[in-house]
């Protein structure tokens, strides 16, 4: 068996992941102990990236309420700031709708 490191992470914990390979076999593990084969290893990355795209546009859309909200306690570019975020999640929303379904 031959071990080598890759370039890539870990979808799961993001740790640096090795590449090890027996014959034909190819296997992807991480020092927590994670493995993916090559199928197994996209399938989970895809699914991290749509995980990550969902928090991002919760994070936008909660900025947006915290500087509506709070606009007169915070300053006078609260709304502006507000604005900017709905765009954002906008944009955000636009290119989750264009994902691949899984199936």
């Amino acid at each position: 068996m031959s071990r080598t490191p890759s370039d890539l992470t870990c979808p799961e914990c993001r740790g640096p992941l090795w590449e090890e390979r027996q014959g034909r076999i190819v296997e992807y593990t991480c020092r927590v102990g994670h493995r993916y084969t090559p199928v197994a290893m996209e399938a989970e990355h895809r699914s991290t990236v749509e995980r990550s795209l969902w928090s991002s546009l919760v994070a936008l859309e909660e900025a947006a309420e915290i500087a509506e909200k709070l606009a007169p306690e915070l300053s006078e570019s609260a709304p502006d700031e507000a604005r900017r975020y709905r765009e954002q999640a906008a944009s955000l929303k636009e290119i989750l709708k264009r994902l691949p379904n899984e199936q």
